[in-house]
């Protein structure tokens, strides 16, 4: 069973554009799959946006992926955006390992 949810909703005007929502336990014990589903999903858009919210745990290989995902636009012709909707906790992690602003960063 999975401790993470991946949604995908397409836009309804272009069908070029889609929004991900990703939540609950982002960690190295589901990279492997969250990243499958995401490429298997970013394949069928030109431009996704990101919603991480109601994470549970975010660790440092989902940080890594999306930072490659994002450095990867033009290689794949895509277009990326991140939005964090953190918790205070979560958030207080990220700025005591360094990402003080993650919105900024991705």
């Amino acid at each position: 069973m999975n401790n993470y949810t991946i949604s995908c909703f397409p836009n309804q005007e272009d069908g070029k554009a889609a929004l991900i929502e990703l939540k609950g336990e982002l960690s190295i014990q589901n990279i492997k799959e969250i990243k499958a589903e995401i490429e298997k999903t970013i394949e069928k858009f030109d431009a996704v946006e990101f919603l991480i919210y109601e994470a549970t745990m975010i660790d440092l290989s989902i940080l890594q992926y999306l930072i490659s995902l994002k450095k990867s636009e033009k290689l794949l012709q895509k277009t990326f955006k991140f939005s964090f909707e953190l918790d205070e906790d979560l958030n207080e992690l990220m700025n005591q390992v360094g990402f003080k602003n993650i919105d900024d960063l991705i």
